[in-house]
């Protein structure tokens, strides 16, 4: 694959944010089943995640704004929900990513929210003591009715399966509610001590009528809602129990809290009276299970998905854990990174661009002395890296930036958040470039933007609008812009395109969608060229081969692609690859004597493609643990094709000693994929300076883990 001088630099201060709350849905109509996983910031910001058999993967971020603080989340019939300390209920639209529509809690801040699915109607705890129930159905949301006020906030609530009862936890007592007549029917008061009251922070109610809680003292408790009595008691959390999770059977019950530590409650079924068959009865018993204890800190909230237990909290990470098995062996964790880039390169002037919440810093890329030397050795900087420019957002608005660009000649930057759209043109001084000019450029016809890209010849500006039309805008030299086309969409759907990439003669560009439809349009006719056809996983990075029409994606399962736009239709190598099944997570130790170890790594999308300008066949794609070499030239693939037809012909009659040495002679191949994993967590890494050299981006987790909270002191023996 050659050698290279890697820029290896951690500039960029990227921060994830606390989890406060995650909800999940599956639906299963017709023969379409569709899983998805919703997950509340403690900033507002709301992440998609969609969930397949071929992984969890982040499709979408809601952006967070300084105005909405989320306190839970939940799904009803495909519609997201949210409950906000504003004292607001709000819908999102899930196809545009913006809030739909918003209702009044008429009770102070909203605490909790729980699901009436039969009755279609949404129960929202308040600050006011009172439950309200809003009205789902039929497309809407509006206020039905108020429960009988309550002393203390309610801090959680749920529904029964049969949406007849509702429970609700407070400040040292538990209420069960009859859903017709709003009235209290029982209550369950908790032990409090002189100091401090309990607080009731989760509460489930199960379909035997069985009402579990989690309280301030570390208790989960099980109660008979008939009379109200404390069946079961497990004191084994040491600070606060702050989630609750039930499977679908109802026969295990997750617990979670400040201890960073999650609970298996397991059901143990057993027969009293089997001496007298008429008067047998089936008792249940608790019993403690496995212990999960992967988080550094708090764990605030806990869903089911499929078979995955999923967990989140402070440590901002997300893990998923197969129960199948009833353990907590297998665990993924999906580390908050951006599903798409946040990262720019302007190669002409060696300038970086980096996407903060609420500004944009430029910073001019360190220049080496040299660019030769030998593997590992690290070489002088004849300037080091500097910031020299930081475009901030005005303070008058809330949100976040959601998507941004520069231009490969660095004279254009543009960036985009829910309520507004800026471009900018920026000079820099001929004689001392430290001086910048930077002036704001009018645009009337966009109000904000999904995605945005410049072509490689920073001729024209492309931005997915929120409308779901996508604008082509003429550059000017002199500065002036203008509307040169205008694409609108075929379908109802909104376009939500995570990238916007170009061949180099600026004559074609590619879209995504939310469908996972992948579109080329013809930036001068203007019309669509063509549509490719859909595969079984999600595309997660598209990019032009240099001088070419030839487009390559990266899918979620880590395959790869060309498409040739000119013959509408695969090219041969991608034919052969897709006849060896390449597989970047697989061939690097498929073909090589490389350790099985890559699987891990099935969680980290590939968020970034670059090409060698010098070696336009080999690729260079990224992901958050590593980067991938991939050589797309003709030949290597047919040896492989040769030798897995010699195997599968004579895969009968082979000896042993025959299998052997094809086994051998396969790690002997020329492995088309090459695998690099010496670097910390990455958000971004490409080719630069025409290919001799690459930039790699890290973000290292000791770095983020320092910016946290601290945790729950708990001693240890011998300290």
């Amino acid at each position: 694959m050659g050698e290279f001088a890697v820029h290896r630099c951690q500039l960029f201060e990227y921060t994830p944010c606390t989890i406060q709350c995650i909800a999940s849905y599956e639906s299963s109509e017709g023969t379409a089943s569709q899983k998805l996983l919703a997950v509340g910031r403690e900033n507002g910001a709301i992440d998609l995640i969609r969930c397949t058999k071929t992984g969890f993967y982040k499709y979408m971020v809601i952006p967070a704004s300084s105005t909405r603080h989320l306190e839970d989340i939940a799904w009803y019939n495909g519609r997201l929900f949210s409950a906000e300390l504003q004292g607001i209920i709000s819908e999102y639209d899930l196809v545009k990513g913006t809030i739909k529509r918003t209702e009044d809690s008429y009770g102070g801040a909203v605490w909790c929210l729980a699901v009436g699915n039969k009755k279609g109607v949404i129960a929202a705890g308040c600050e006011d003591g009172s439950l309200k129930i809003y009205n789902c159905e039929k497309n809407s949301l509006s206020f039905e009715k108020s429960f009988d006020k309550q002393e203390g906030r309610i801090l959680s609530c749920a529904f029964h399966p049969d949406n007849d009862v509702l429970v609700s936890g407070s400040v040292g007592v538990i209420r069960i509610w009859s859903y017709k007549s709003g009235h209290a029917m029982q209550r369950i008061n908790l032990e409090s001590s002189r100091s401090k009251n309990t607080i009731v922070w989760a509460v489930k109610i199960l379909s035997n009528n069985t009402i579990v809680s989690g309280d301030s003292t570390g208790k989960v408790n099980f109660w008979n809602c008939k009379n109200t009595t404390l069946l079961k008691s497990f004191q084994n959390h040491r600070a606060d129990v702050l989630s609750l999770c039930v499977s679908h059977d109802e026969k295990v019950v997750y617990a979670s809290g400040v201890d960073s530590r999650v609970l298996a409650i397991n059901c143990s079924s057993a027969m009293v009276g089997e001496d007298d068959p008429s008067s047998a009865t089936t008792v249940d018993s608790w019993v403690l299970g496995a212990t999960l204890q992967k988080h550094t800190h708090d764990v605030r909230a806990l869903a089911i998905v499929g078979n995955y237990l999923v967990s989140g909290g402070v440590d901002t990470n997300i893990l998923l854990c197969n129960i199948k098995k009833g353990d907590f062996t297998k665990i993924k964790r999906m580390v908050d990174f951006p599903h798409k880039s946040v990262v720019h390169i302007a190669e002409n002037p060696r300038l970086v661009l980096f996407q903060y919440p609420k500004h944009l810093d430029i910073w001019r890329i360190a220049t080496p002395r040299r660019v030769n030397g030998e593997a590992g050795e690290k070489i002088d900087l004849e300037q080091d890296p500097a910031i020299v420019l930081q475009i901030k957002m005005p303070a008058s608005q809330f949100d976040d930036i959601t998507c941004s660009a520069i231009s490969k000649c660095g004279h254009w930057v543009a960036y985009s958040s829910q309520s507004s759209f800026r471009l900018f043109r920026l000079q820099w001084g001929k004689e001392t470039p430290s001086e910048i000019s930077l002036n704001k450029i009018p645009i009337m016809w966009i109000k904000s933007a999904l995605a945005i890209a410049f072509t490689p010849a920073s001729e024209y500006l492309i931005t997915s609008a929120s409308n779901g039309k996508i604008f082509v805008i003429k550059l000017e030299p002199d500065g002036h812009v203008h509307v040169a086309h205008v694409f609108k969409n075929e379908t109802d759907s909104i376009l939500n395109v995570p990238a916007v990439l170009f061949s180099a003669t600026n004559e074609l560009f590619a879209a995504v969608d939310l469908n996972d439809n992948i579109k080329i349009y013809d930036l001068e006719k203007p019309e669509i060229r063509c549509t490719l056809p859909s595969q079984d996983s999600s595309p997660t990075a598209i990019s032009f081969k240099p001088s070419s029409t030839k487009l390559i994606v990266a899918y979620q399962n880590h395959a790869v692609i060309e498409y040739d736009a000119d013959m509408k239709s695969y090219t041969k190598w991608s034919r052969e690859a897709n006849s060896v099944s390449l597989n970047l997570i697989e061939f690097p130790c498929k073909y090589t004597k490389r350790p099985k170890k890559l699987g891990k790594w099935n969680t980290s999308p590939i968020i970034n493609i670059s090409f060698n300008a010098d070696a336009p066949d080999i690729i260079l794609l990224s992901s958050q643990k590593a980067l991938y070499f991939l050589n797309t030239s003709s030949g290597i693939l047919k040896k492989i094709i040769s030798h897995e037809k010699e195997r599968s012909e004579n895969a009968v009659e082979q000896s042993k000693e025959y299998a052997a040495e094809l086994r051998n002679r396969r790690k002997m191949l020329e492995n088309p994929v090459k695998c690099c994993d010496k670097f910390e967590q990455l958000l971004h890494a490409s080719f630069i300076d025409g290919g001799s050299s690459i930039f790699v981006l890290e973000r290292p987790w000791h770095d983020i883990f320092d910016n946290l909270p601290p945790t729950l002191y708990q001693k240890k023996f011998g300290t």
